[in-house]
This record gives C-alpha cells, structure tokens and sequence, in this order.
C-alpha cells in the first residue's frame, strides 16, 4: 500500500512532519508540481494524507507550486471525486472539516479549526496564551497521531480520546481548543463543531 503526502512546504507547519516521517511506503509532495500532476499522483495512491494551512475550500499551495499563488488551493473540490476513492484520508488544516463534510468523502480523519500558531488564537477567542502552550501543543498532537497512522480512520479518533493529546487538553487551552475539533468520517459527525 501506498501513502501520498501533500505537505506544502512553510516552516510554520513543520511540526506535522511526525505524523508521516515513519510511514514506510510514501510519496511526500513539498511543492513544485503542477496542480495536474498531483492530482495525477493522487489517483496512484491508496491512502493520502494532506497537511498545511488551509481553509474550508481546501489546502492552500503556500505559492510552492508553479502558477498557484500562497493562498491558491492545491486541493480543492475538484479532487473530491479521487478521494472519495481512497482508504483513509487524514486532513490536518484548519477547517478541514468542512471540506471533508461538503465534499461528502468517508474513511478519513480530519481538525476542524486548528491553532498552530499564535496569529491564530484571536479567531478562537482565547486569552492567556503562550507560544510555548502551542509549540506543546503542536508537538504532542502530531507525535501521537504519528504513532496511530497506521490506524484505521476511526480508530485514531477512538484512540486519542484517551490519548496524550486528550491528557494534554486537561491542562492546555490550545490542546483543549484543537482536541474538541478533531473528527473521522463527515456523515458521523454532521453536528460537530
């Protein structure tokens, strides 16, 4: 079986690189493609997992790949039809959840609104934050869900709701913050946040 990662290259978003630095079958796409030529690569691939800044309409290209600008989707709507064809999806940008829910697609685990970075926090509302409280907080979640990759969908959820990541939102308001908007699969979770 093979992974594809979609993981557009910003040093803001490194911390995510654990969940799939020990997959060991997988084709990891930084930049430098064009739009085709990934979705191509993504028709190839059994599994996807897609990391990075976004927004409800998809995964931004952070200008990494020719003719898409920073906030240019490299996955969009268009790509829903590949991936409702995959064995798991994993989605990690903010407001992913949407994308997976308007797009109808299954068998994937996805953040709704994720905080990764201190310009974020004032959406949320949250006060009192620190930028070691995210870097904590980035750290953990990436390195557990690193360690259940190879899990099915739901049985990451499943499991990180006793997880580190679950532990660590007990006493960390950004893990707390980005722990209730973790989801699998849009049909389950219509109502969720």
């Amino acid at each position: 079986m093979m992974t594809l990662v979609i993981h557009p290259q910003d040093k803001s978003t490194d911390f995510l690189k654990p969940i799939y630095e020990n997959i060991p079958n997988k084709k990891v796409i930084t930049g430098g493609l064009t739009y085709a030529q990934v979705e191509e690569e993504m028709s190839k691939h059994d599994e996807v997992i897609m990391c990075g800044h976004g927004y409800v309409g998809g995964l931004f290209a952070i200008s990494n790949f020719p003719g898409l600008h920073h906030v240019s989707y490299i996955v969009d709507h268009r790509m829903a039809s590949i991936l409702e064809t995959k064995k798991k999806i994993v989605t990690i940008w903010c407001f992913a959840k949407n994308y997976i829910q308007t797009n109808n697609l299954n068998n994937s685990f996805h953040s709704g609104m994720f905080i990764s970075e201190l310009g974020e926090v004032s959406y949320a509302g949250l006060s009192n934050v620190t930028q070691s409280m995210i870097d904590e907080s980035n750290s953990c979640f990436s390195e557990e869900l690193g360690s259940l990759i190879a899990l099915t969908p739901k049985q990451i959820y499943e499991t990180m709701q006793h997880g580190k990541y679950a532990q660590l939102a007990q006493t960390n308001l950004i893990a707390r913050y980005n722990f209730e908007r973790l989801h699998y699969d849009a049909l389950l979770n219509v109502n969720a946040i």
